[in-house]
Formats: structure tokens, C-alpha cells, sequence
């Protein structure tokens, strides 16, 4: 009887010879295709229990050893297509994980940003802070604002000036961060 046929009748103690005979050939195909001890035990395992589940379409027209190896070769193939898909749906997880993270430091900066540009604009005088949330906030122009305050548009810019000078160092840079306010 030959080990095809034994093993399609189930034959236990022939499965356990062939396991005993072909597990090192296996493992060294694999290992010499892949450098890499785990992915070869795997292969090698999942060649195995293949060979078991599969054993009723065994050929006697073709080798043992030729049927084993075909099984090793595919199972090699799905496995490395199994890991790469892993790798990126790991990948693709990483990275979105990355941009969460990412956001969220932005929403942290900007309303710790805006907590302190709001500290800033209340510390300055009163007149000084009514010239700048005019120009900043509601976006008047200088001369519109020299109106509406019946002050020369000379002094809204020093205004203008000081108070953003006093926001800079206030802030300590933080408001280059978007663009919110054009500082110029």
C-alpha cells in the first residue's frame, strides 16, 4: 500500500512517518525562500494539517513528495499574502491612529492658544483693546476705525502696533500658528 493511499484511509501512524520524514525538507524549503524561522514553522504546520484535511484527493499518479510540495509551495504563497494584507490593514491603523492624535494636539494647542490671545487682548488698556478687536475682530479698516472712534488714524496704528508688539510677547509666538490674525 503506498503512503498516498494510506493516508487516504486515514491512516495515522503513516501520516506520523510522513510528518517525520518530510517536516525538515519542508522547513528548510521554506526557511531558504523566506529567512525566516517563524514564517517557515507556520508554513510548515499549516502545510501539515492541509496535507490531513486534503488527504482524500491525494494522487497514487503523483509523488508524495511532489503533492507535499505543491501544498507547501501555495500554502507559502497564501501565507505571505495573509501577512502583507495584516501589514497594511496594521499600517492603514497606525496611520490613523497617527492623524486622530494629530488633531487632537492641534484642538489642544489651538484653544489653549486662543485661551491665552484672550488673556492677552483683556490684560491690554481699554482703549488699545477696543482699537484691536475693532480691526482684528470686526476687520475695519485704520481710517474706519479713526472714525467710529473720533481718533487720528495715526494713532489707531500705534495702537495697532503696541498691542500686537504686547500679544507677541505675551503669547511667545503661539500665534504663528495658523494665521488667524494677519500680524504684520
Amino acid at each position: 500500500m503506498s503512503y498516498s493511499n494510506a493516508l487516504r484511509n486515514g491512516n495515522e501512524e503513516i501520516f506520523n512517518q510522513v510528518y517525520n520524514e518530510y517536516h525538515k525538507k519542508l522547513y528548510n524549503y521554506i526557511i531558504a525562500r523566506t529567512n525566516s524561522a517563524y514564517c517557515a514553522e507556520e508554513v510548515v504546520q499549516l502545510t501539515f494539517i492541509k496535507l490531513w484535511n486534503s488527504r482524500k484527493h491525494l494522487s497514487d499518479d503523483v509523488g508524495l513528495n511532489i503533492q507535499i510540495f505543491r501544498i507547501a509551495k501555495t500554502t507559502l504563497i497564501d501565507f505571505i499574502r495573509k501577512t502583507q494584507r495584516n501589514e497594511d490593514a496594521s499600517l492603514v491603523v497606525k496611520n490613523r491612529n497617527v492623524e486622530v492624535i494629530n488633531e487632537v494636539y492641534k484642538n489642544v494647542f489651538y484653544r489653549e492658544t486662543t485661551l491665552k490671545l484672550e488673556k492677552a487682548v483683556a490684560s491690554l488698556p481699554p482703549m488699545r483693546r477696543k482699537v484691536f478687536e475693532l480691526s482684528r475682530y470686526n476687520e475695519m479698516s485704520n481710517k474706519e476705525i479713526s472714525e467710529k472712534l473720533s481718533i487720528a488714524p495715526k494713532t489707531v496704528e500705534n495702537h495697532i502696533n503696541l498691542a500686537l508688539r504686547y500679544i507677541r510677547a505675551f503669547l511667545g509666538m503661539c500665534l504663528l500658528f495658523v494665521g488667524l490674525f494677519d500680524i504684520s
